[in-house]
């Protein structure tokens, strides 16, 4: 709708300029005033026959400014759209038949730390090529002041707390973050704390199950279908993942050991029944922990890393969930904080973060999740009735998310309280 294709091009390359309409993009913010007062200051400045008050804009499909006011109905919902890769702005003008495309990158935190400090933090590697120096002396002693003192407050404050940490996801997948973890393990029994460690490995028993020639894996309200010849392989694979990262936090100073759930009758299980009345095979939910087995490997200045196995009255092994396991060893150890370690920035809503819940809400959310979250939001709210003071829910994709999740003021992910 320009007057000819050289003022759209150059009104499109103007928005896609702009380092305001940059920084909403960024923020997931549908600014449509950040749009049209690009259009009417670059139209104004080059003598366009462009109104902006008579323009219509539209992000990710969605109208947002119609006919001289703003129509956005569902803002929640195009914030959501707003967090993919490519972000689509239109805005159509009533000048003409002219028409262009434009293209820009958003405008975020690291793009700008990065380039205000590029002298600093950018440094060339023995090879020839380049990697980012992000060590702390590298920044302002300002920031350097505020960062220590924010996280020393918090470190007198959680000295002695036990924190059962569920762990699975991407965590487990990349060595990066996994070496992330074992560091932040190490720090947090370094500084007072008591971590205790429950690990998962679904998507590592699948790949294994396959390469072994087991039919596809069945689900049933978010738990495999487990056989006696399955069991056999999650044994092994559990078994494998505990002895893995045991290795690796031990390389790290953590004085971690591992044991299965059926060590010492740590878990004890029955086995699960779900509301379909299908046979769910080793499936099993757990009854009851034995927490002097943890309380012992504690009081030696151990980091318990429990695999989830457990032993059933009927003298048979079964496989319970990790989520389920780590809410029912913090309940029995009483422990001030759990946390889980998942593939998403936390806990969502309309595809936005949620930073603070309840357990009512999260009781209110059941129906809306699919079965795997709703295990994990089950367990969270057991957890929390039993008990424990706070859950957490943090990205694993990030390296030393739990870390920065307990030691700074705003956290990273979502926090649960009763």
């Amino acid at each position: 709708g320009a007057p000819d294709a050289a003022v759209a091009r150059d009104l499109a390359r103007s928005i896609a300029a702009s380092s305001l309409v940059k920084a909403a993009i960024f923020g997931a913010d549908p600014n449509w005033g950040r749009i049209l007062a690009t259009v009417g200051a670059r139209a104004g400045s080059q003598n366009y026959a462009v109104d902006p008050h008579r323009a219509s804009v539209a992000i990710q499909g969605m109208p947002v400014f119609e006919r001289g006011e703003p129509v956005l109905t569902d803002a929640p919902a195009l914030r959501a759209k707003m967090r993919a890769p490519e972000v689509r702005v239109e805005v159509k003008l009533d000048g003409g038949t002219g028409a262009a495309t434009a293209w820009g990158c958003d405008l975020g935190y690291d793009y700008v730390k990065l380039n205000a400090d590029y002298t600093s933090l950018i440094v060339q590697t023995a090879d020839g090529g380049l990697a980012k120096d992000d060590r702390l002396t590298n920044y302002s002693p300002s920031f350097k002041r505020k960062l220590i003192v924010e996280a020393l407050s918090y470190i007198s404050k959680f000295s002695g707390t036990r924190c059962v940490i569920k762990y699975g996801g991407s965590a487990m997948s990349k060595p990066a973050l996994e070496q992330a973890f074992c560091d932040d393990i190490k720090l947090l029994r370094s500084v007072g704390l008591q971590p205790i460690v429950v690990h998962g490995g679904g998507p590592e028993i699948t790949r294994t199950l396959a390469k072994l020639g087991h039919p596809t894996p069945e689900f049933v309200d978010g738990m495999r279908v487990t056989s006696p010849s399955d069991l056999q392989v999650v044994d092994m694979v559990l078994g494998s993942i505990n002895s893995h990262l045991v290795t690796l936090l031990n390389l790290d100073g953590a004085h971690a050991l591992g044991i299965s759930g059926k060590d010492g009758a740590l878990l004890r299980a029955k086995k699960l029944v779900p509301s379909s009345g299908r046979d769910l095979g080793h499936v099993g939910e757990i009854t009851s922990v034995n927490a002097s087995v943890i309380e012992m490997l504690l009081g030696q200045g151990f980091v318990p890393v429990i695999s989830p196995v457990a032993l059933g009255d009927d003298g048979q092994s079964y496989n319970v969930s990790a989520d389920s396991a780590a809410g029912a060893i913090a309940i029995a150890l009483k422990a001030q904080k759990l946390i889980y370690l998942t593939d998403a920035p936390g806990i969502l809503q309309h595809g936005e973060l949620v930073t603070d819940l309840t357990s009512a809400d999260l009781e209110r959310k059941l129906p809306d999740v699919d079965d795997s979250w709703r295990i994990k939001l089950r367990a969270m709210i057991e957890a929390l009735r039993g008990g424990v003071g706070r859950v957490h829910v943090i990205d694993g994709r990030t390296p030393h998310s739990v870390i920065a999740e307990l030691f700074t003021d705003r956290g990273v992910g979502t926090l649960v309280t009763p």
